[in-house]
């Protein structure tokens, strides 16, 4: 006797893999593609977090302007600052979407950086 409430009864073929040498050299390295691309993601965050510190930072630069406390060259410190870093911001945007999108010339420039930053680990 049929069971009229049963599952339909039918027949999964798998689907036929193309097992080239690029395929498996890519399996074979998938994690290591993540961790790279979450690397760039942490880019990203410090981006962006760098660029809230600016934003505060401004804010300082804009009262020092305003009170008129400030002479020349420390004013011209506090924009070198802010300048300077206005240009890591963009840097750090650039390599992460560099390591999110796996081009090969950023390895370079975010090994130097990182090791910037393991060098500032021990100091806070």
């Amino acid at each position: 006797m049929d069971n009229p409430y049963a599952a339909p009864a039918s027949v999964i073929t798998p689907i036929p893999v193309h097992n080239t040498e690029a395929e498996q050299i890519r399996q074979a390295h998938l994690s290591h593609e993540a961790s790279v691309k979450s690397i760039g993601t942490l880019y990203y965050l410090g981006a962006i977090l760098l660029l809230l510190v600016l934003f505060g930072y401004s804010s300082t630069l804009l009262r020092v302007f305003n009170e008129g406390a400030a002479g020349g060259s420390e004013v011209g410190m506090l924009i070198g600052g802010a300048l300077l870093m206005l240009g890591l911001i963009v840097f750090q945007w650039i390599l992460a979407g560099g390591l999110r999108k796996l081009r090969p010339w950023v390895r370079i420039p975010t090994i130097i950086l990182s090791i910037i930053g393991l060098l500032g680990f021990p100091l806070g």
